[in-house]
């Protein structure tokens, strides 16, 4: 499946910004990332929620196609860093004319 530039653009925007943390000001000791389970409920919502998101300001409408790989990041105070590979298609105009 061939992705279009803006695709592999908003992916990667995504994938920046949806890095979930809850971390105090000071900062974090660094753990390295656990795979976890990419079909949990929790991890498809939050997917569906940064499309979502994404689409309200955008010219044109991105669809979840799959979550390809989760992983998850435990830092101090028991707070969490997610991040959340996926898989969108898009491409088609947001705007009414």
């Amino acid at each position: 499946m061939s992705l279009n530039f803006h695709t592999l653009l908003i992916l990667t925007i995504l994938l920046l910004a949806h890095v979930v943390s809850f971390a105090k000001k000071d900062t974090p000791q660094q753990v390295d990332w656990k795979e976890i389970d990419a079909n949990n409920p929790k991890v498809v919502e939050s997917a569906k929620f940064v499309i979502d998101e994404e689409n309200k300001g955008a010219h044109f409408k991105l669809v979840l196609q799959s979550v390809l790989k989760a992983q998850v990041q435990n830092l101090r105070d028991n707070d969490l860093k997610l991040r959340i590979f996926i898989e969108a298609s898009g491409g088609k105009n947001n705007r009414s004319t």
